[in-house]
């Protein structure tokens, strides 16, 4: 039976996996915000059909989006996530 049986360094193991998976359980249930971003450099050829003054130089294009995402819990999908994690 002692050989079998899991020592305590394995049963803190499996309470420390059971809390992650309760902690990704109840993310669900608050809003998500990202952001993202990046800058491009670009030189503009000068024997093509951008005019001048822009024909030749070097122009810079960015975009910075925020994103945000609820899950409106109308049905309590993610509340029977929360309780069969925990």
């Amino acid at each position: 039976a002692l050989a079998d049986s899991p020592n305590i360094d394995m049963a803190k193991a499996r309470i420390d996996e059971a809390a992650a998976e309760a902690n990704v359980a109840n993310s669900a249930r608050y809003p998500n915000v990202s952001f993202d971003g990046y800058l491009n450099r670009e030189r503009y050829t000068g024997n093509s059909y951008i005019p001048p003054p822009f024909a030749g130089s070097w122009v810079y294009q960015g975009n910075t989006p925020i994103n945000a995402y609820y899950d409106f819990d109308f049905w309590g999908k993610n509340r029977q996530r929360l309780a069969s994690a925990t």
